[in-house]
């Protein structure tokens, strides 16, 4: 019983496997013959198991080891974690607190039985808060389609089960097209998703089950456990798709700068070389005209030749480099032609490429949910303005979210406004502040603010202990 115990932390009652009784003889140095099979007595296995449990500073298994189970079970069926799992946590648990682990049948029944009561939760509180033009939006995704050019008829449902994850703007469309169709369902069912209080990954299990089995499957269980699955898989791809139109958004934001910076890096190559060539041709010409200096100095200095010829030799001598002349001024001409790096604007640049990434995600900023608590407040109020005017805009759009340089570029030497570079700046700070944290979406998986990956407040307060407990021992240490 000692071994059984300090090997595994529980016991298996008084029936001992054979080899297991010959090492114990061995190590005392007795017979295995000598040492009686018989079962123990009630009395005196109670006597042993405390003592072992005394050795050990262990407890046994009972009311209140029962109480910290079930609501251990409790937390991790909401995140519907697998049975599996579940049982090794609880192991895991018991062992750290120092309880002794009963039969695999008593905790296997502790959480059937929690897993069971959970679902009946869920589905008389889903029969108890949804309203009926709820559950008409519910049934219609059942209904199927009229057929369409293949002459296929599909379930609505079916529809809205996968997301094109294409760049093309009439694949972004579509998704953003859908986007709206499960946000009229999203906020008829939104007070039940609420209420039911799942996880994520609450979310993700019901859902995936409506995802991967068709949808026959689906109608043939009881209305109210259907309708259970049905608002879990709209909530789930209502987050799911908000969070892939913000993938897009952020690849073609960067795609769009990459290109832009490429072009700039590009043009200013191409200006360096026009730069270099240019002075080369300068350089050479004036060495031309030098060297004809050199001569028309010889000449004026040469003793005995009369004047009259030299100035005719002089003369000759010009006209020889009138063209080396002409040459001279076209290279300079040429060279101030040509741009510094700081001449090329790469604004005008990214500029040029405004309505290709207008094309892409105009819709997506016009479609997406923000939270206004908790993000960056000027850049929100640009982004509400921009929507509010449906991407017409005038030079009295806010601008409090650009820096002084980028505000400065915003007209044109007329004085013009320059809205396709307004609107591309706007979808980069967007994009810019996505990636930051100080842009969060309301519905979303992955770019929601950092407060809602974290425990509660109140949560924290009132179960810091609990919570504390839970944790591994080498990471509860706590300032």
């Amino acid at each position: 019983m000692f071994g059984y115990f300090k090997a595994a932390k529980r016991f298996f009652g008084s029936a001992f496997n054979e080899k297991d009784l010959g090492f114990v003889a061995r190590q005392l140095g007795v017979e295995q013959s000598e040492i009686s099979l018989q079962p123990l007595q009630e009395a005196n296995y109670r006597r042993l198991k405390n003592t072992i449990l005394n050795h050990f500073g262990c407890t046994e298994f009972e009311e209140q080891a029962k109480k910290i189970v079930a609501l251990e079970i409790r937390s991790m069926v909401r995140s519907q974690l697998r049975p599996r799992l579940i049982l090794e946590q609880l192991v895991e648990i018991l062992i750290r607190r120092k309880i002794e682990v009963p039969t695999f049948h008593l905790l296997s029944g502790l959480i059937a039985s929690e897993i069971n009561a959970h679902k009946r939760q869920l589905v008389k509180l889903t029969e108890s808060l949804l309203t009926e033009k709820a559950k008409r939006l519910l049934d219609r995704l059942m209904e199927s389609n009229d057929a369409s050019a293949d002459k296929i008829k599909r379930y609505y449902l079916t529809l809205i089960k996968t997301f094109s994850h294409s760049l093309q703007p009439s694949a972004i469309k579509s998704n953003v097209e859908q986007l709206v169709t499960l946000r009229e369902l999203y906020s008829e069912i939104r007070p039940v998703i609420e209420k039911l209080d799942l996880t994520r990954e609450g979310l993700r299990y019901f859902a995936t089950y409506v995802l991967k089995s068709p949808t026959w499957c689906l109608t043939a269980r009881e209305e109210h456990d259907r309708y259970l699955h049905i608002i879990t898989f709209v909530a789930h791809q209502y987050y799911q798709l908000q969070d892939l139109l913000v993938d897009v958004l952020l690849s073609s934001v960067t795609a769009i700068n990459n290109t832009a910076r490429r072009e700039h890096k590009e043009l200013c190559y191409e200006q360096r070389t026009l730069k270099n060539s240019s002075l080369a041709n300068i350089i050479e010409t004036v060495e031309d005209l030098l060297s004809g200096y050199a001569e028309i100095h010889g000449i004026s200095h040469r003793q005995g030749l009369p004047s009259d010829s030299k100035i005719e030799l002089i003369k000759k001598l010009l006209q020889e480099n009138v063209s080396s002349i002409r040459d001279a001024i076209k290279h300079v001409s040429n060279l101030k032609q040509v741009k510094t790096s700081n001449e090329i604007d790469f604004y005008s640049i990214l500029e040029s490429k405004s309505l290709k990434l207008q094309n892409r995600v105009a819709g997506i900023v016009k479609a997406l949910e923000f939270r206004e608590d908790c993000s960056d407040r000027p850049l929100y109020k640009a982004l509400c303005y921009y929507r509010e005017r449906d991407g017409a805009l005038s030079d009295s759009v806010p601008c409090d979210f650009l820096t002084p340089v980028e505000l400065s570029l915003l007209r044109d030497n007329d004085g013009k406004f320059r809205v396709p570079l307004y609107k591309i700046l706007l979808f980069g700070k967007i994009a810019e502040a996505i990636r930051a944290g100080t842009l969060n979406l309301e519905h979303s998986y992955k770019y929601r603010t950092l407060e809602d990956y974290l425990i509660e407040r109140s949560a924290w307060d009132d179960g810091k202990k609990v919570l504390i407990e839970r944790w591994p021992s080498g990471y509860r240490k706590l300032p």
